[in-house]
């Protein structure tokens, strides 16, 4: 990959190796830990789920009742039959655009 993406092995890299000791000291419970719960979710999961039912149960609520009435201009039409012919034609643009 080295060599396809960035060329040559450029001099005084040749002999530095991936990981050291301390990189590999740090990086081992990490993968430790990745594995583990891979395996056996259930410690996290038992952490997590509260708050995910939580907002689920927030989520499924229903908003709340407006507490002024729909003005009448604003509620949908019953259908195709109450739309005046006006609204079929094209609109014009009267913001931004080229001019």
């Amino acid at each position: 990959y080295q060599r396809t993406m960035t060329g040559p092995v450029k001099a005084g890299n040749e002999k530095m190796r991936d990981l050291g000791l301390r990189e590999k000291v740090v990086v081992a419970p990490l993968l430790a830990v990745l594995i583990a719960l891979g395996v056996y979710p259930k410690p996290i999961l038992d952490v997590v789920n509260p708050a995910v039912d939580g907002t689920l149960t927030q989520v499924d609520r229903r908003d709340p009742e407006p507490t002024r009435p729909i003005a009448p201009e604003a509620a949908p039409a019953a259908g195709p039959a109450a739309e005046p012919a006006a609204a079929h034609a094209p609109a014009a643009h009267t913001t931004g655009g080229n001019k």
